[in-house]
């Protein structure tokens, strides 16, 4: 079965109409008919909850059940653990970006 690391700019185009929604919304599908695995880090939830909050305007039950239901999901989340953090710098350096974006990078 594929695997699949997904940004979360990705998951933040299946709670709101975008773009790049109906792609988005087809890696969900694929994943919903196990047509694919899905990882992630396991801060996904954290940078899920601080992009709906300062870019969409989610707060309170809202945002609480987008939550809940992108858990309810039970993808597979990947620990930080030292090797994976020793390689998210070395990404950091080699592309000079954030540790965030160089973790999914990382990750794949």
């Amino acid at each position: 079965m594929e695997k699949v690391i997904v940004d979360t700019s990705v998951i933040v185009k299946w709670f709101i109409e975008e773009k790049e929604s109906p792609r988005a919304l087809k890696l969900l599908n694929d994943y919903k008919n196990a047509s694919l695995k899905i990882l992630l880090p396991e801060i996904t939830g954290l940078e899920l909850a601080n992009a709906l909050f300062f870019g969409a305007d989610f707060r309170g039950k809202l945002l609480q059940q987008v939550l809940s239901l992108f858990y309810s999901l039970q993808f597979l989340f990947v620990p930080i653990d030292k090797p994976l953090l020793i390689e998210t710098v070395s990404f950091m350096e080699r592309f000079k970006i954030t540790s965030y974006d160089a973790l999914f990078i990382a990750l794949a």
